[in-house]
C-alpha cells in the first residue's frame, strides 16, 4: 500500500483514502459499498453529501492485505494457492480465474455468482465499468463453499 502516515484527523473522505491506499477513487467507492469500511457513513443531504470513512477502518483494510507486493494487486497471476496468514486463515481478495481454479469451476460460472449475489461482497476493481476485474473477499468463498451439501458424507 504506503509507508506514508494517515491525514490527521479521525474521519477521511473516500478521496483521500483512493490517494492514502493508492487506488482508483471509484474502487474505494465500491469497497464502501461492499463493507470493507464498516464504519464508514454519509454526511450531508443529496448530491452535497460526502462519505466519511474512519482512518481506524483504513488502517485496520491494510493490516488485512498480504504484506508481499500492493494489496490486492499481489494476486493477480497467482495460481489457484491461497493468500493466508499464519493460523492459515485466507487474506485479501481473489480474482475470478483464483476462485474458478479453487472452486474447480469455470470462470463464467464465477461471474455470473458474483452478480447473482452467491458472493456478496464482491466489487470490482479499477474503474468499475464493464471491463473492470472482480474482485472477491475469500471469506465469501468459504461461506459458499461451506453452505454446498457434501457428496458421500
Amino acid at each position: 500500500m504506503t509507508d506514508k502516515a494517515a491525514p490527521r484527523g479521525d474521519n477521511a473522505t473516500a478521496p483521500q483514502v483512493a490517494e492514502y491506499l493508492q487506488l482508483h477513487l471509484d474502487t474505494v467507492r465500491e469497497m464502501t459499498r461492499a463493507g470493507f469500511f464498516p464504519n464508514a457513513y454519509k454526511e450531508g443531504v443529496g448530491s452535497r453529501s460526502r462519505v466519511r470513512i474512519p482512518w481506524s477502518d483504513v488502517e485496520r483494510y491494510i493490516r488485512q492485505q498480504p504484506k508481499s507486493g500492493a494489496g490486492r494487486s499481489s494476486l493477480a497471476g497467482s495460481s489457484a494457492s491461497r493468500v493466508t496468514t499464519s493460523d492459515g486463515s485466507p487474506r485479501g481478495d481473489a480474482t475470478v480465474t483464483q476462485v474458478a481454479d479453487y472452486l474447480q469451476l469455470h470462470p463464467g460460472t464465477i461471474r455470473i455468482m458474483a452478480r447473482s449475489g452467491d458472493f456478496p461482497r464482491a466489487y470490482k476493481a479499477g474503474t468499475g465499468k464493464r471491463n473492470s476485474p472482480i474482485r472477491i473477499p475469500w471469506s465469501d468463498v468459504d461461506r459458499w463453499r461451506d453452505k454446498q451439501p457434501r457428496a458421500n458424507s
